[in-house]
């Protein structure tokens, strides 16, 4: 009875201290970056190439809180993309992904329709880089579809005013 009751006093304790197990840093993770009221990350330059292959997208959002939106969005597709090791396997996976990801990131929003002509230019530029054909994904073609997600975003993101 006594253990019983040593055990359940033991078990109030642990349960009930947080970090007594599992202490935690003294140093709290610093908070990510807020731009505009939404936390976003920095979109790296593209090659000279890839601005060139995106510069149709530049300015076709010009509202500079939908630009950052749509901008991160890509980007954290392009994340996504470079992340992944089991089950972005070929190049129809990643459209299909990308269809459904982006209706879903527009779905009853505002931004369905805001912008004409952006949906032709972004898609000319996805099939120009990533072709039509479902092909295996080589670690070539993997981080050329990483670095045309990455291009877009920041061709959105300093395009608009």
């Amino acid at each position: 009875m006594m253990l019983r009751n040593t055990m359940s006093l033991l078990l109030l304790v642990v349960l009930t201290c947080p970090g007594c197990l599992f202490p935690r840093n003294s140093e709290p993770d610093p908070p990510p970056a807020l731009h505009d009221g939404h936390y976003r990350t920095e979109i790296a330059e593209p090659t000279a190439e890839l601005k060139e292959a995106t510069k149709a997208l530049r300015g076709l959002i010009s509202d500079p809180v939908d630009a950052a939106d749509t901008a991160q969005f890509y980007a954290d597709f392009a994340d996504v993309i470079d992340r992944d090791t089991d089950i972005i396997k070929t190049t129809g996976t990643i459209r299909e992904g990308f269809m459904r990801a982006e209706k879903l990131m527009l779905q009853r929003t505002e931004l369905v329709g805001k912008y004409p002509g952006f949906g032709a230019v972004k898609d000319a530029v996805l099939e120009e880089h990533l072709g039509l054909e479902d092909v295996q994904l080589s670690a070539e073609k993997r981080a050329a579809a990483v670095n045309i997600f990455r291009a877009i975003a920041w061709s959105i993101k300093n395009g608009a005013p």
